[in-house]
């Protein structure tokens, strides 16, 4: 994806033991954004400076009033001038199929969202 260079910048909601892996990918000064641990085991991570570390916590974000409101103009101004370009990499057409789009889910396939709709 970037041509062996490294990534600017990580997004990880997943956080616990493959952080520091993904923190190797990192050019040197990147960022990595984690924004959720749903992996609670500590994170060993190896000493590759220049390296920045954010934690986002939405629950933060979601209890202040001014904080919300900016998080919510700068996503619908985003989306409406295409800026921010949700990528979705496979629809499941009807809900009988959630069950299907749940499996390719857990499989670790993706590289984006998985969609379903509720067209029949």
């Amino acid at each position: 994806m970037t041509g062996g260079r490294g990534a600017d910048v990580v997004f990880d909601s997943v956080a616990g033991r493959r952080l520091s892996a993904l923190a190797d990918t990192l050019v040197p000064g990147g960022d990595l954004i984690v924004y959720g641990w749903m992996d609670e085991s500590p994170v060993p991570l190896r000493r590759k400076p220049p390296l920045t570390i954010h934690n986002y916590a939405l629950s933060a974000t979601m209890s202040d009033p001014g904080a919300r409101r900016q998080m919510e103009h700068f996503t619908s101004t985003g989306l409406r001038t295409s800026v921010l370009e949700p990528a979705v990499g496979w629809f499941f057409e009807k809900r009988d199929k959630t069950a299907d789009a749940h499996q390719y889910r857990e499989s670790n396939q993706q590289f984006s969202r998985v969609v379903v709709t509720d067209e029949r």
